[in-house]
């Protein structure tokens, strides 16, 4: 990657080259990572089975629910963007896949469906609520989750001065505390972080683009705005290989008491 000071035009002109994500794929993305201690999708497939009934919350386009789609009875992913949804219900459609189906709902949604209704509910980088995991998972029910840690892309976010070096630690605890307090058992817990290198100048603007208003990076990011945050972040962490960072992830499965009901 060239280490330089870039103008506005230059990085609008790369900006505008590689557009805008449509969903959560960065599969264009340029990276290299660390090794890390598990895969999530490998994770959550020990805990499927034939006879699943699975709810996916935050599940973006659904590319890793269906994914999974031959390892569970039926699926059920959820995300508060229509666009993700559309997105997802395409997904289905290519894929051919019959029982997994996709609606537009958030964490705090999950009233809408029955008491006691699903045997696996899942999250990757999105909210949970305790109270609303112990009502719609059935007795003996398990919950995966790969979170987003505090220490996340750091120096970003130092950077950029936003967002919160606290926001996903307390939100862990207060999850971990309400399925202790409603009687589950936390059955592993894991976390990971490691270096991230985003290998050049196009993704590294393209992500930030994707992610604007996460906890690292401001919801009003714009090239013209943040030009002089973009340059110094390039000139203090950039080399040969690309922009470095870290990835801070966590790891929550939890059960449900078996003989236990939703109250």
């Amino acid at each position: 990657m060239d280490v330089r000071t870039y103008s506005v035009d230059e990085l609008q002109t790369i900006a505008d080259e590689i557009g805008t994500r449509s969903v959560w794929d960065f599969g264009r993305m340029h990276t290299e990572r660390e090794p890390v201690p598990w895969d999530y999708p490998d994770v959550v497939a020990r805990y499927l089975t034939p006879t699943d009934t699975v709810l996916d919350v935050g599940t973006g386009g659904g590319e890793r629910l269906l994914g999974l789609a031959n390892r569970f009875r039926k699926g059920v992913g959820i995300d508060p963007d229509p666009d993700m949804v559309r997105v997802a219900q395409a997904n289905a459609a290519r894929a051919a896949t019959t029982h997994v189906t996709f609606q537009q709902a958030g964490a705090e949604d999950l009233t809408s469906f029955p008491r006691e209704t699903f045997d696996v509910v899942l999250t990757r980088h999105a909210p949970a609520s305790a109270p609303g995991l112990h009502r719609v998972t059935k007795p003996g029910g398990y919950f995966v989750c790969q979170g987003i840690g505090a220490r996340n892309m750091e120096n970003i976010r130092l950077a950029f001065h936003t967002g919160s070096a606290t926001q996903f630690e307390e939100d862990q605890r207060a999850l971990l505390s309400g399925l202790r307090e409603s009687g589950w058992t936390i059955v592993a817990q894991g976390e990971y972080n490691v270096r991230y290198l985003v290998r050049d100048l196009p993704s590294l603007l393209f992500w930030f683009s994707a992610i604007a208003g996460a906890n690292e990076v401001p919801s009003d990011f714009a090239i013209e705005r943040h030009h002089g945050v973009i340059n110094d972040i390039i000139q203090r962490y950039g080399s040969d290989r690309g922009i470095e960072t870290n990835e801070h992830r966590t790891l929550l499965i939890a059960r449900k008491a078996s003989n236990q009901s939703a109250e």
